[in-house]
C-alpha cells in the first residue's frame, strides 16, 4: 500500500510541475524559436555535449581504476550520465556529484572509494579546465584592452598556480605526517 501511494504521490507532483510549466509556456514564441534554430548548429551543439559526456565519463574511469575502485565500463558511464542530469535538474552544481557518490557506494564500492573517486575527477575537470585556459589565453588576449589584461593575465596566472599546486598538495597529501 506504501509502494502505491508514494508512486501516486510522485505522478502527481510530477503531472503538477508539468501543468505549470505549460501554462506559463507562450507557445507562438516557442514555435518562432524553434522555427529560427539553424538545424547545423543543433547538431554540432547536441555532437559536442555527448562529446563531452564521453570524455567526462572516460576521466571518471580512468581516476576509479587509478584508486582501485572496481567499478565497470557501463555501469560508470550509467552513472556519470545520471549524476549530469541531476547536476542539471538540482539547484547548486553537486547535486550530481552527491548522487554519483550514493550510487557507488550503494553499488557496494565503500564511502571512501565512492568519494575520493568523485572529489579526484572533479579536480581533475579543473586542471583541464586550467591547462585549456592557459593554452588558448594567447588566441584571447588580443582581444582585450590593456586595462583588462593587466588585470586577466596575473589573475590566470594565480589561478593556474593555484590549481596546480592543490593537485601537487592532493597527491602527497598521504605521505605527510
Amino acid at each position: 500500500m506504501k509502494k502505491w501511494l508514494a508512486l501516486l504521490l510522485k505522478i502527481a507532483v510530477s503531472a503538477a510541475l508539468i501543468w505549470y510549466l505549460i501554462s506559463n509556456i507562450d507557445v507562438d514564441a516557442a514555435k518562432n524559436r524553434i522555427a529560427q534554430v539553424d538545424l547545423m548548429l543543433l547538431l554540432l551543439a547536441t555532437g559536442i555535449l555527448l562529446f563531452q559526456i564521453v570524455i567526462g565519463g572516460l576521466r571518471w574511469i580512468a581516476v576509479l581504476k587509478a584508486i582501485r575502485v572496481p567499478l565497470g565500463f557501463w555501469e560508470t558511464f550509467r552513472l556519470f550520465y545520471i549524476g549530469i542530469f541531476f547536476n542539471q535538474a538540482l539547484p547548486g552544481g553537486t547535486g550530481g556529484d552527491a548522487m554519483r557518490v550514493y550510487m557507488v557506494y550503494k553499488a557496494g564500492l565503500g564511502l571512501r572509494g565512492a568519494l575520493n573517486g568523485v572529489i579526484l575527477e572533479r579536480v581533475a575537470t579543473v586542471l583541464a579546465l586550467v591547462i585549456l585556459v592557459l593554452v588558448t589565453q594567447p588566441f584571447f588576449l588580443s582581444n582585450l584592452d590593456a586595462a583588462s589584461r593587466a588585470w586577466v593575465v596575473p589573475s590566470i596566472a594565480v589561478v593556474s598556480i593555484g590549481a596546480f599546486s592543490g593537485v601537487a598538495l592532493i597527491c602527497v597529501l598521504d605521505r605527510l605526517p
